[in-house]
């Protein structure tokens, strides 16, 4: 999504999926949350993504709906970031998962290597083996940088 890049829908097409009330309370959500009829990418995660996002793939996330690359949301932007979020297509879903990058690849990788049962899902015992592999991992690396990190566990994965 280059700076003249389309929105994945048009402003008309994300009223049209949502219920007015909604669409209402989105738009004082937006002024409420904003200054000037900006809203930043820290009080956009803080405020719609939540903290449990991880700031890097919130910062993806928000470049996704910047139209313009404007460093803020507009009021459209932020209308049409809830519509996607909330009512997307599988189709939008997918072209978000597309522009947020290797983050998104990394988790489906580590999913489909810890998928066992190869059933698209991770029974708990499949979770717990992932989760203890990770920690493993980040309590033998703790000084290490995040790319240094990833470089290994590639290898490891790979090797």
């Amino acid at each position: 999504m280059g700076k003249g890049a389309s929105r994945l829908v048009s402003l008309k097409e994300a009223r049209s999926r949502v219920d007015p009330q909604d669409w209402g309370r989105w738009e004082r959500g937006f002024d409420t949350l904003s200054g000037q009829g900006r809203l930043g990418d820290v009080s956009f995660r803080e405020s719609v993504l939540g903290p449990q996002v991880p700031r890097d793939l919130a910062s993806r996330i928000f470049t996704v709906f910047d139209h313009g690359k404007k460093g803020f949301l507009d009021m459209d932007d932020f209308l049409i970031a809830m519509t996607v979020l909330t009512q997307g297509t599988h189709e939008e879903h997918l072209k978000c998962v597309v522009w947020l990058g290797f983050v998104l690849m990394e988790l489906l990788v580590l999913f489909n290597f810890y998928d066992l049962e190869d059933d698209g899902k991770l029974s708990r015992v499949e979770l717990e083996r992932c989760i203890e592999a990770l920690k493993e991992i980040l309590v033998t690396m703790k000084h290490k940088t995040a790319v240094q990190i990833s470089d290994s566990i590639f290898t490891e994965v790979i090797d």
